[in-house]
């Protein structure tokens, strides 16, 4: 078997088992998160996710970038592994004591009253979940993506199990504290268990630093999104306080699920098997075009049906206790129709070796979202969201233009090739907004109004994006069809 063959082969394998992991445990994890709803109160999610505002920042300190340095280099030896682990584990460790010791503050900082037990709770984790990181980095490395997708399920199942008993008795905020636990545990002893790596007593100082210098430019960029994306956060928890902040949680959470569904299984896979034929220009710039075609027809119009249904799926799925939840839902789900697509430019442009452009097109968002959020005056917390959206959007060209320039891409077949879809989904979003009012003259519940407007939205996109683009289609069907074609002979 020729080697660009091994590499496809193992390319489709990881998709598979990475969909898996992200699907798998992303569904069961909302499920879980849907029935929780149903328990506890908007201040319970809020008070849960500012103590996680705070662990996802130093967590994302901590790692320091090793993670995609590691996947992406070329000939790696397990001993330069181990000094970037001693150095992770370490400013951990540090960092969950400052933490846990500056937790009133922290407490008193945000104006929500029993924050500071929780926030020591969920930052003790922070030392296991970098040793878990970096034993992850490796399972992914090898393309191993089928045991952390069996290991994903089961903690999530064990975590969530736990958190609804703790539930239903009664417990509210700490349930969702103890889910953490057990499911961060599950998580450890599943990947050290059969490791595909293990630190040594051999430290090479060079490595180190060759490492840490793509690392920086990795973090730098996690620095940056986490400035413009939780921005939001902090402002809606500041001014409208914790319960207002769980609504806020509730309602981006459709948003957030679909990006991970879609396009974060995509990610793990696609930064590993780019890195290899990083080299060959016009193989990946081909790669690229069927990329962005594939998301822009299958992944775009699942975000902007959801947008369409907002109103409808946060009804039936959180109840009334969460109304409003859908204002937000529904600018981050259109948000969401495009960066599903401009999430592919990330892995090829790191792969070629030019995270710094990543960097910059991500400067440009967070400066472009933190400028709009602070200069623009909103009244409530839906044009907070839009406001949000609009920032997000600023680094849109950016992106496209350095990808097209590096695989040598012109910008004006990137725009035809999503052009189909996007006019496609436009109009069927209208559509369902034009016929809603008309729908409900029926007398028809939320749940029946939201299969009826579904099942318009789904034909309507389907006859108009084989009409418009039927050359992606087709491209994208044959495609489909000759990896599983090829994967049957494989196996036969």
């Amino acid at each position: 078997m020729s080697a660009s063959n091994s590499i496809g082969s193992a390319a489709v394998t990881g998709v598979f088992w990475s969909i898996v992991q992200n699907w798998g445990g992303k569904l069961f994890t909302s499920i879980l998160f849907i029935v929780l709803a149903r328990f506890l109160s908007p201040t319970d999610y809020g008070m849960v996710a500012a103590a996680g505002l705070v662990l996802m920042l130093i967590q994302m300190l901590s790692e320091f970038g090793f993670a995609d340095a590691i996947v992406q280099k070329r000939n790696l030896e397990p001993s330069d592994v181990n000094l970037p682990f001693y150095v992770s584990v370490a400013v951990a460790t540090v960092l969950a004591i400052a933490v846990c010791v500056f937790s009133p503050e922290l407490e008193s900082w945000f104006e929500v009253e029993g924050l500071a037990p929780i926030i020591v709770a969920i930052c003790i984790l922070l030392p296991l979940n970098t040793a878990s990181l970096f034993q992850e980095v490796n399972y992914r490395r090898a393309l191993a993506f089928k045991p952390l997708a069996i290991r994903t399920f089961i903690s999530n199942i064990i975590g969530g199990v736990v958190a609804i008993v703790f539930a239903v008795t009664g417990i509210g905020v700490w349930s969702l504290v103890v889910q953490v636990y057990v499911a961060t545990v599950v998580n450890l002893v599943w990947l050290w268990r059969k490791p595909h790596w293990l630190p040594g007593i051999t430290l090479k100082p060079d490595t180190f630093v060759e490492l840490l210098r793509f690392g920086s430019s990795a973090l730098g960029l996690r620095i940056v999104e986490f400035g413009s994306t939780r921005l939001i956060d902090f402002i809606i928890l500041g001014h409208y306080g914790v319960a207002v902040f769980g609504l806020y949680t509730v309602g981006s959470r459709l948003y957030q699920l679909l990006m991970q569904l879609l396009q974060s299984a995509l990610y793990d896979v696609s930064l590993t098997v780019l890195s290899r034929i990083s080299q060959e220009r016009e193989r990946m710039a081909e790669l690229y075009k069927q990329s962005i075609t594939i998301s822009a027809i299958f992944s775009t119009p699942i975000f902007v049906l959801s947008a369409a249904l907002a109103p409808e799926i946060c009804s039936v799925l959180f109840g009334a206790q969460w109304q409003g939840a859908d204002a937000v839902a529904r600018p981050l789900l259109l948000l969401g129709a495009l960066q599903c697509v401009q999430f592919q430019n990330g892995p090829f442009l790191s792969a070629r070796g030019r995270p710094d452009k990543v960097l910059i097109a991500g400067s440009v968002k967070a400066i472009s979202t933190i400028l709009l959020i602070l200069l623009v005056p909103t009244e409530n917390i839906t044009e907070i969201v839009i406001v949000y959206a609009f920032g997000q959007l600023a680094s849109t060209p950016f992106t496209f233009f350095y990808v097209a320039r590096e695989l040598d891409v012109r910008l004006s077949r990137i725009f035809l090739l999503l052009l189909p879809s996007f006019t496609s989904c436009g109009f069927c979003f209208v559509l369902v907004q034009w016929l809603r009012p008309e729908i409900k003259m029926l007398g028809t519940s939320d749940f029946i109004s939201g299969i009826l407007l579904g099942l318009i939205f789904s034909v309507m996109y389907i006859l108009l994006v084989i009409v418009t683009g039927r050359s992606g289609v087709r491209s994208t069907i044959a495609l489909v069809t000759s990896k599983i074609a090829s994967r049957k002979e494989r196996n036969a």
